[in-house]
């Protein structure tokens, strides 16, 4: 079916059906009739479809059906004869490279004369003819110091390369974005201050028990942050606390979350003295 089949007509005739007939009909006759336009004509059954519409009448498929048949048909233009251009009418639009007519490298007829020089050798003079282009003073004053850097060279990159504007602007933007993170991911990092060495990567999961290693596992998208609630962890000295702790604390700062890794002291209710 065309597109174009929901346009007004269709789009009154369908609301009309479904205000007098339930909506699994009114869908059931609205996709016969447009089953009928693409069979015989859609101007002819939208046609029909506005004399409903503005003589209040209901809407019955055989009497659509019978007008739609009896409408004149539509010749359909199938080829259309178009003069060829005359492309000396052209001649006059060439660029001229050179104010002296003998010298032009292009011809009357459009083609390279004998005595043009080579492309390469054109397009180095023009390379070289054209000015050096300072950095624009409004891109230096921007707070985005990779694209302020950046800007010309992925320029030339981008013709050399033969990239279009969005192209070029993607990868300068996505580098941007990507040098902006690593460096917020690194101040994070730096004032976590999570010890050195107590990494994920050294971290001997096989030293933990499985609910354990789950428990950690599902930690690690931090949003258990969100919801504020906290991770008491419990056992004996030496089996891994801190260190899973670290671990996990390292992960959340990687995606983007700030972690402040701290020691707390614990009142001895026995002689009133504090531990660390």
């Amino acid at each position: 079916m065309a597109s174009g089949f929901f346009r007004c007509g269709f789009r009154f005739a369908y609301d009309d059906l479904k205000s007098g007939h339930r909506d699994t009909v009114a869908d059931k006759m609205y996709l016969q009739i447009l089953k009928l336009a693409a069979d015989e004509s859609q101007q002819a059954v939208e046609d029909a479809l506005r004399h409903y519409l503005s003589t209040g009448q209901a809407i019955v498929l055989e009497d659509l059906r019978e007008r739609v048949s009896s409408a004149e048909s539509i010749t359909l233009v199938k080829e259309i004869d178009v003069e060829p251009p005359n492309l000396s009418d052209f001649t006059s639009l060439l660029p001229t490279f050179c104010k002296d007519a003998t010298d032009d490298p292009i011809s009357a007829n459009g083609r390279l004369s004998e005595n043009a020089p080579p492309q390469h050798e054109v397009a180095q003079s023009v390379a070289q003819s054209r000015p050096e282009r300072e950095p624009d003073a409004t891109v230096q004053r921007t707070r985005m110091p990779t694209f302020r850097d950046q800007f010309l060279p992925m320029a030339t990159r981008a013709e050399a390369e033969q990239m279009n504007h969005l192209d070029y602007l993607s990868e300068l933007t996505t580098l941007e974005c990507q040098v902006r993170r690593e460096g917020r991911i690194k101040r994070l990092m730096t004032r976590s201050h999570l010890p050195a060495g107590k990494t994920g990567e050294s971290l001997d999961l096989t030293r933990l028990p499985m609910h354990v290693r789950r428990q950690l596992e599902t930690l690690r998208d931090g949003t258990f942050l969100d919801r504020r609630e906290n991770i008491l962890l419990f056992g004996k000295p030496g089996s891994g606390k801190s260190h899973a702790l670290c671990a996990l604390a390292e992960q959340l700062v990687l995606s983007g979350r700030s972690i402040l890794f701290t020691t707390c002291c614990l009142p001895n209710v026995t002689n009133g003295t504090a531990s660390c």
